[in-house]
């Protein structure tokens, strides 16, 4: 395996999605999660897939429909950012969120790494400060930054 630690820091929308979950269920997800945490990105089909553009999703089964998870990575950290069951007519609109919502966390790690001195391309290398800015942004409460991502943000809060 790796010997390199891993670790997952989990967005809102799956937080409140795992919460919602049943023992059996939950332990389903942890099984996918422990597996993420324990190869890295050695991880490959059919437990995760590459979405493109450093997006993956995880894959596994939960409350009887297949699910995903996207995530991308940052540094030793794969940060997720949504949840859906797989549905053909609603896959590529899932995709598409969680593009925008990787674009907007990124950017606020590359923001949180600059006020710490940091460049730009060193994402969440900002110390332990960064680290707790970064963690209290994560609600997603943040303003994005583009015009998709305020539409997306506005329909996000609408549901």
């Amino acid at each position: 395996m790796n010997d390199q630690k891993w670790t997952i820091a989990h967005s809102k929308d799956v937080q409140d999605w795992y919460k919602g979950l049943n023992s059996a269920h939950k332990a389903r997800a942890d099984q996918a999660f422990d597996r993420l945490q324990q190869q890295g990105p050695q991880i490959r089909e059919p437990h995760s897939k590459s979405l493109n553009g450093g997006l993956y999703e995880l894959r596994f089964r939960a409350q009887n429909v297949n699910t995903r998870v996207t995530y991308h990575r940052n540094g030793n950290e794969f940060r997720t950012l949504t949840v859906f069951r797989k549905q053909r007519q609603n896959e590529r609109t899932e995709v598409e969120k969680a593009r925008l919502r990787m674009k907007s966390d990124r950017a606020i790690l590359d923001r949180a790494g600059k006020e710490q001195g940091g460049s730009g391309q060193q994402r969440g290398q900002g110390g332990r400060q960064a680290q707790q800015s970064r963690q209290s942004q994560q609600g997603r409460s943040q303003s994005p930054q583009t015009k998709a991502q305020r539409k997306q943000a506005r329909r996000d809060r609408g549901r």
